[in-house]
């Protein structure tokens, strides 16, 4: 496991109607807006687009209680899929130039995870589709 933390600190909120079709249309949407709000992309920062979304894909890991190694191919083969249909919640994330294959993955700059509004359902975002007006979040620390 790891962890990527941030103490909120100085945050800024915008609103945006968007097309949501797939993991790249949200990295297009945050860039834009963080440098709409003033936050270069060169320095790190964290997000939350909260809004109502037409479908969603995630995963968690399930892996084997007895497995004694880690590597790549076990790490997919202990993903478990699930999707939603017109679901409620936030997408929390974090966007980095600098962390490609650290804590984001490699050909993105960003790591997201869904919680549903109810706090019910939560994984990593691997799939979307919307046409939403959402909130944006961002912490400018």
């Amino acid at each position: 496991p790891f962890g990527v933390y941030i103490n909120l600190g100085d945050q800024v909120s915008v609103r945006a109607h968007e097309d949501l079709n797939n993991l790249e249309s949200i990295e297009r949407l945050i860039i834009t807006k963080a440098r709409e709000a003033g936050l270069h992309p060169e320095t790190p920062f964290m997000f939350i687009v909260k809004g109502k979304f037409d479908w969603i894909k995630l995963h968690v890991l399930d892996k084997p209680a007895d497995e004694q190694e880690h590597n790549h191919e076990l790490h997919d083969k202990a993903k478990k899929y699930v999707e939603y249909t017109d679901i409620s919640g936030e997408l929390i994330g974090f966007y980095s130039l600098h962390h490609e294959g650290v804590f984001t993955h490699r050909g993105s700059y960003t790591h997201i995870h869904f919680i549903s509004r109810d706090k019910a359902i939560m994984g990593h975002l691997d799939g979307i589709r919307a046409s939403a007006t959402v909130d944006i979040l961002f912490s400018r620390n």
